[in-house]
């Protein structure tokens, strides 16, 4: 029987993928077998994921780009091209979060949020479907948020930017249907990120936030691997616009 969900040898870029959740899924995808080439803004972190995932004799090539550039992610995506041969899947999971209330927020940290989280997903999008589309085949999974459906006080940008990843999600999926590229979203919970320092370094804090998650606990990063794998694999080819939600339960409240 086909292994619907067999990822071995695909070419995947991962944005955002020095830290955090773009870093687990680029390790639990080159575990599958993916060959990966992973971008983010911090190099020194990128060659730290690049040893670790050729140390296990896994494929990885590292590029520093700021997606909110359109020159950088034109570069990355020339760079994946030549790396990788041919692009299979792209993960859009660049993402900043600058907490403040609304109306003492600058607007440099609202237009870093929304440059990050929000039109680096659409230069990624713009600039790697092309790759797809000549091959009539490819997968984009953009990482959304439970902030994309929900709100939290103290972080206007990045529900805006979230909630707009998934919309841009759903009008992506509709351009490039015709094309065979699917595009889906993730939309993560309270998972124990560097972005989430804020509530694990307080127990009053932490315990206050996971009241609120039906399972009672942080996400731990390996788990959203296995929704990266079935929107990246051949499981998923009739599937597109779709947000797939890893929370713990979280909008089910």
């Amino acid at each position: 029987m086909k292994n619907y969900f067999d990822i071995a040898g695909k070419g995947i870029v991962i944005t955002g993928a020095s830290r955090g959740l773009g870093r687990s899924m680029a390790l639990g995808l080159a575990e599958a077998g993916a060959h990966i080439v992973a971008a983010a803004t911090n190099g020194a972190l990128l060659a730290e994921l690049e040893r670790e995932i050729e140390g296990k004799g896994q494929s990885c090539g590292a590029f520093a780009a700021d997606v909110s550039s359109e020159e950088e992610v034109e570069a990355l995506a020339a760079f994946a091209a030549r790396k990788l041969g041919q692009v299979d899947v792209l993960i859009n999971c660049a993402g900043i979060n600058r907490r403040g209330l609304l109306t003492e927020m600058s607007k440099a940290d609202w237009d870093d949020t929304i440059g990050v989280n929000l039109t680096g997903s659409f230069l990624c999008i713009k600039h790697f479907a092309p790759l797809m589309k000549s091959r009539k085949r490819g997968k984009i999974v953009n990482i959304a948020s439970i902030m994309s459906v929900a709100a939290a006080a103290m972080a206007g940008p990045y529900c805006a930017s979230k909630g707009g990843v998934q919309q841009l999600t759903r009008a992506a999926a509709l351009e490039l249907a015709a094309d065979n590229i699917q595009v889906n979203a993730i939309a993560p919970g309270y998972f124990a990120t560097e972005m989430n320092d804020k509530y694990l370094n307080d127990p009053e804090k932490a315990a206050a936030l996971l009241s609120k998650v039906p399972m009672g606990r942080w996400g731990e990063g390996d788990e959203l691997v296995g929704a990266a794998i079935y929107l990246s694999s051949d499981a998923s080819n009739f599937v597109t616009g779709h947000v797939l939600c890893v929370d713990g339960g979280y909008l089910c409240l």
